[in-house]
């Protein structure tokens, strides 16, 4: 439920004695949050979310299996969301933890509302890189970039979410923990088995 979503981890980063919320430990951003909920400058808005916009949407990518068109009408929405809901964040978790949970939660629920799912279930990637100079070599990556986006999308959602989030977002172990509600030990074993699948996967030992 979206709800859910906005219910921030009451977790403190470092020591024990620490007092500075996770969330205040960037005093840019923390500035920068601050000053949009009390003005609501759609100017400060766009430039807290750029710094997000890559992340939202590699995992609207994953959600939509890359299909452009529900994830450009998820991004709007979620965008939208954002800025009416943001107020709500008190910064107890970083404010990248808050903003992905709260995405997720919207990007799934778009998701059940979609009537041409099956349809858009067999997507291609339409975002893939382009090759950058020279012959062989770039050709060779390019193709194994591909290949691998192709591979992702054989994953199960969940699967391919908990990889996104830990090999391309960065997020720790119990950052994950808190997004998805599963338990860090299975979390771990999740990494563990997917990483080998997909490696399987590209090298073609399915």
């Amino acid at each position: 439920m979206e709800a859910d979503g906005l219910m921030e981890e009451r977790a403190y980063a470092g020591t024990a004695g620490e007092a500075v919320p996770v969330g205040e430990r960037d005093p840019v951003e923390t500035k920068l949050i601050r000053h949009f909920v009390s003005t609501r400058d759609p100017a400060l808005f766009e430039e807290l979310m750029r710094a997000h916009l890559p992340l939202l949407r590699r995992l609207l990518f994953s959600v939509f299996n890359g299909a452009r068109e529900d994830m450009e009408d998820a991004e709007q929405e979620i965008l939208a969301g954002i800025y009416t809901d943001v107020g709500r964040y008190r910064f107890r978790s970083s404010f990248k933890t808050f903003f992905y949970r709260y995405a997720r939660n919207k990007a799934i629920d778009l998701l059940r509302k979609a009537t041409r799912l099956r349809r858009r279930e067999t997507a291609l990637l339409q975002n893939a890189p382009r090759a950058v100079s020279s012959p062989e070599d770039e050709f060779l990556k390019r193709e194994r970039r591909e290949n691998v986006s192709k591979r992702l999308l054989e994953l199960s959602r969940e699967e391919r979410d908990i990889l996104l989030m830990k090999d391309v977002e960065g997020f720790s172990i119990a950052e994950i923990s808190s997004v998805t509600g599963r338990k860090e030990g299975t979390i771990k074993s999740i990494l563990h088995r997917t990483r080998e699948k997909l490696f399987a996967m590209v090298e073609g030992g399915r």
